[in-house]
Protein backbone atom coordinates (compact mmCIF):
# COMPACT_ATOMS: atom_id res chain seq x y z
CA UNK A 1 0.00 0.00 0.00
CA UNK A 2 1.28 3.63 -1.28
CA UNK A 3 1.28 5.46 2.31
CA UNK A 4 2.23 8.97 3.33
CA UNK A 5 5.56 8.32 4.81
CA UNK A 6 6.46 6.14 1.73
CA UNK A 7 5.84 8.72 -0.54
CA UNK A 8 7.29 11.27 1.24
CA UNK A 9 10.76 9.11 1.99
CA UNK A 10 10.36 8.51 -2.46
CA UNK A 11 10.53 12.31 -2.77
CA UNK A 12 13.35 13.22 -0.60
CA UNK A 13 15.12 9.81 -1.87
CA UNK A 14 14.52 11.32 -5.36
CA UNK A 15 15.45 15.21 -4.61
CA UNK A 16 18.58 13.36 -2.97
CA UNK A 17 19.91 10.97 -5.10
CA UNK A 18 18.47 12.53 -8.35
CA UNK A 19 17.17 9.25 -9.45
CA UNK A 20 14.00 8.52 -11.51
CA UNK A 21 10.84 8.50 -9.75
CA UNK A 22 10.78 4.38 -9.95
CA UNK A 23 13.68 4.08 -8.79
CA UNK A 24 13.19 6.54 -5.45
CA UNK A 25 9.73 4.11 -4.68
CA UNK A 26 11.60 1.03 -4.83
CA UNK A 27 14.14 2.45 -2.42
CA UNK A 28 11.75 4.15 -0.20
CA UNK A 29 10.06 0.50 -0.23
CA UNK A 30 13.36 -0.39 0.72
CA UNK A 31 13.79 1.64 3.40
CA UNK A 32 10.44 1.23 4.67
CA UNK A 33 11.69 -1.01 7.60
CA UNK A 34 13.39 2.45 8.89
CA UNK A 35 11.59 5.12 11.16
CA UNK A 36 10.85 7.94 9.14
CA UNK A 37 12.89 10.39 11.05
CA UNK A 38 15.80 8.00 10.14
CA UNK A 39 15.36 8.29 6.72
CA UNK A 40 14.23 12.22 6.42
CA UNK A 41 16.20 13.78 9.27
CA UNK A 42 19.18 16.11 8.79
CA UNK A 43 21.48 13.46 9.94
CA UNK A 44 19.39 10.68 8.69
CA UNK A 45 20.17 7.80 5.36
CA UNK A 46 19.65 10.65 3.12
CA UNK A 47 21.01 13.22 5.48
CA UNK A 48 24.87 14.32 6.28
CA UNK A 49 25.87 11.27 8.26
CA UNK A 50 27.05 12.03 12.12
CA UNK A 51 30.74 11.48 12.65
CA UNK A 52 29.72 8.46 14.78
CA UNK A 53 27.73 6.96 12.05
CA UNK A 54 30.17 7.67 9.03
CA UNK A 55 33.23 5.76 11.06
CA UNK A 56 30.24 2.78 11.66
CA UNK A 57 29.72 2.59 8.30
CA UNK A 58 33.29 2.30 7.14
CA UNK A 59 33.95 -0.08 9.82
CA UNK A 60 31.41 -2.32 8.60
CA UNK A 61 32.93 -2.06 5.26
CA UNK A 62 35.84 -2.35 6.12
CA UNK A 63 35.66 -5.36 8.16
CA UNK A 64 33.19 -7.40 5.12
CA UNK A 65 36.26 -6.52 3.18
CA UNK A 66 38.84 -8.33 5.44
CA UNK A 67 35.87 -11.13 5.98
CA UNK A 68 36.07 -11.19 1.84
CA UNK A 69 39.46 -11.80 1.81
CA UNK A 70 39.64 -14.66 4.23
CA UNK A 71 37.49 -16.99 2.21
CA UNK A 72 39.40 -15.77 -0.75
CA UNK A 73 37.22 -13.64 -2.79
CA UNK A 74 39.64 -10.71 -3.70
CA UNK A 75 37.55 -8.40 -6.09
CA UNK A 76 34.61 -7.99 -3.23
CA UNK A 77 37.10 -7.27 -0.39
CA UNK A 78 38.95 -4.56 -2.81
CA UNK A 79 35.96 -3.38 -3.61
CA UNK A 80 34.18 -3.00 -0.27
CA UNK A 81 37.77 -1.60 1.53
CA UNK A 82 37.65 0.99 -1.33
CA UNK A 83 34.60 2.38 0.03
CA UNK A 84 35.37 2.02 3.41
CA UNK A 85 39.11 3.81 2.76
CA UNK A 86 36.93 6.67 1.11
CA UNK A 87 34.49 6.88 4.58
CA UNK A 88 37.62 6.58 6.79
CA UNK A 89 39.55 9.58 4.23
CA UNK A 90 36.54 12.09 4.25
CA UNK A 91 36.50 11.48 8.43
CA UNK A 92 39.76 12.30 8.77
CA UNK A 93 39.22 15.82 6.83
CA UNK A 94 36.69 16.69 8.57
CA UNK A 95 34.92 15.92 5.10
CA UNK A 96 30.99 15.87 5.22
CA UNK A 97 29.34 13.22 3.92
CA UNK A 98 26.01 11.36 2.50
CA UNK A 99 24.42 8.77 0.71
CA UNK A 100 23.88 10.78 -2.36
CA UNK A 101 27.62 12.67 -2.28
CA UNK A 102 28.92 8.87 -1.80
CA UNK A 103 27.32 7.47 -4.64
CA UNK A 104 28.05 10.06 -6.93
CA UNK A 105 31.76 10.05 -6.53
CA UNK A 106 33.66 8.66 -8.85
CA UNK A 107 35.53 5.86 -8.25
CA UNK A 108 34.27 4.85 -5.29
CA UNK A 109 33.04 1.73 -6.31
CA UNK A 110 29.68 3.04 -4.34
CA UNK A 111 27.76 3.57 -7.61
CA UNK A 112 27.80 -0.59 -7.89
CA UNK A 113 24.14 -1.24 -7.10
CA UNK A 114 25.38 -4.57 -4.91
CA UNK A 115 27.52 -1.66 -2.43
CA UNK A 116 25.04 0.29 -2.56
CA UNK A 117 22.41 -2.02 -1.77
CA UNK A 118 24.41 -3.20 1.00
CA UNK A 119 24.62 0.34 2.74
CA UNK A 120 20.64 -0.20 2.41
CA UNK A 121 20.84 -3.05 4.21
CA UNK A 122 23.00 -1.68 6.86
CA UNK A 123 20.69 1.01 7.66
CA UNK A 124 17.92 -1.43 7.97
CA UNK A 125 20.08 -3.73 10.18
CA UNK A 126 20.74 -0.63 12.21
CA UNK A 127 16.89 -0.35 13.06
CA UNK A 128 15.70 -3.46 13.00
CA UNK A 129 18.57 -5.57 15.37
CA UNK A 130 18.36 -8.16 12.22
CA UNK A 131 21.85 -8.84 10.70
CA UNK A 132 21.93 -8.36 6.96
CA UNK A 133 22.01 -11.20 4.75
CA UNK A 134 25.69 -10.88 3.70
CA UNK A 135 26.72 -10.25 6.69
CA UNK A 136 25.16 -13.77 8.11
CA UNK A 137 26.62 -15.07 5.20
CA UNK A 138 29.84 -13.77 5.53
CA UNK A 139 30.33 -14.71 9.25
CA UNK A 140 28.94 -18.13 8.83
CA UNK A 141 31.97 -19.16 6.14
CA UNK A 142 34.29 -17.22 7.29
CA UNK A 143 37.57 -19.17 8.43
CA UNK A 144 38.87 -16.72 11.17
CA UNK A 145 36.58 -16.30 14.53
CA UNK A 146 36.70 -12.54 13.27
CA UNK A 147 33.68 -11.27 12.73
CA UNK A 148 32.02 -8.21 11.33
CA UNK A 149 30.73 -5.90 13.75
CA UNK A 150 26.56 -5.31 14.07
CA UNK A 151 25.54 -2.20 12.30
CA UNK A 152 25.09 0.95 14.25
CA UNK A 153 23.34 4.31 13.09
CA UNK A 154 23.64 7.33 15.40
CA UNK A 155 21.46 10.39 14.82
Amino acid sequence: MFSTELNKTAWAAKRALGCTWGEAVRLAIKLAPLPQHGVLAPTGVLGTWTPASLRNVAEYFWEMGNTYKTIGDNGRSFSMKKVSSKMFSALEMNIPVSLPALIKQKGIGGVESSTFNEMISFFISSATGIPTERMDFLNWSSKSNHKIPFPRWSF
